[in-house]
C-alpha cells in the first residue's frame, strides 16, 4: 500500500525564483526610454526665481548667421591684435577667455559681439548668466592658440593655423548642433540664447 501511494502522490515542484533575465527586463525598458547622454537642451524661463540680467528676457535659440557674426566681431580684431609682438598675444587671450563674462551697463553679461548682435551666454541647466570662470572654460580652445601667438613669425603661423581650423570645427558644430552647442558650450554646460527687448 505504501508503494502505490507513493507512486499515485503527485510530486510538487519547487517554487522557480526570477532569474536574472526577469529581473533585468524591467530594467532594460526603463533605460530604453530614459537613455543615457541626451542631449543638452536650452533653458527653459522660470519666473519665479530670475538672475540678474534675466528679469524679462525669454530665452531663445538664435539664428546661427547671428551666432556666427558675433564670433567675427569678436575674433577678427582680437586675432589682428595677437600680432603685436609678445603683448599682443596676452591681450588677445585676455580678452578671449573672459569676454563672455564681462558685464555691461544694462545689467547683462556679454561679449562685444554678442552685445551688438542682442545675444548672451548662458549656464545650462538653470540658465544663470554666465560668470568668469565658465568663460575661461568655454573659450580656452581659441585662447590658447592667441597665446602661441606671442612668439612672432613661428608662434604667429602656427596660432593662426590652429585657429582657423577651431573656427571651421566650432562654426560646423553651430549649424548642425540641435541646439547650436559647440565645442566650447559642451566644454564649459553653456549656450547662447537670443535677447528679446521688453514689449511696450
Amino acid at each position: 500500500m505504501s508503494a502505490e501511494k507513493m507512486r499515485t502522490t503527485p510530486k510538487r515542484s519547487p517554487k522557480k525564483k526570477p532569474g536574472r533575465s526577469q529581473q533585468t527586463s524591467s530594467q532594460k525598458v526603463s533605460a530604453e526610454k530614459n537613455p543615457p547622454g541626451r542631449n543638452m537642451a536650452l533653458p527653459k524661463e522660470s519666473p519665479a526665481k530670475r538672475g540678474p540680467g534675466e528679469e524679462s528676457h525669454p530665452r531663445r535659440q538664435p539664428d546661427p548667421v547671428r551666432r556666427i557674426a558675433a564670433g567675427l566681431v569678436d575674433g577678427i580684431p582680437a586675432y589682428l591684435i595677437a600680432f603685436i609682438p609678445y603683448i599682443g598675444g596676452l591681450i588677445s587671450a585676455t580678452y578671449l577667455a573672459v569676454r563672455d563674462g564681462l558685464p555691461t551697463g544694462d545689467g547683462q553679461v556679454q561679449s562685444l559681439g554678442k552685445r551688438l548682435l542682442g545675444l548672451k551666454t548662458v549656464r545650462l541647466p538653470d540658465g544663470r548668466p554666465c560668470d568668469y570662470l565658465t568663460s575661461l572654460m568655454r573659450n580656452l580652445p581659441f585662447a590658447v592658440p592667441a597665446l602661441i601667438m606671442v612668439r612672432p613669425v613661428q608662434g604667429w603661423i602656427l596660432g593662426s593655423f590652429i585657429w582657423g581650423v577651431l573656427f571651421l570645427i566650432e562654426t560646423l558644430l553651430i549649424i548642425v548642433d540641435e541646439n547650436g552647442l559647440r565645442l566650447g558650450d559642451r566644454l564649459a554646460k553653456t549656450a547662447v540664447v537670443e535677447i528679446c527687448e521688453k514689449k511696450s
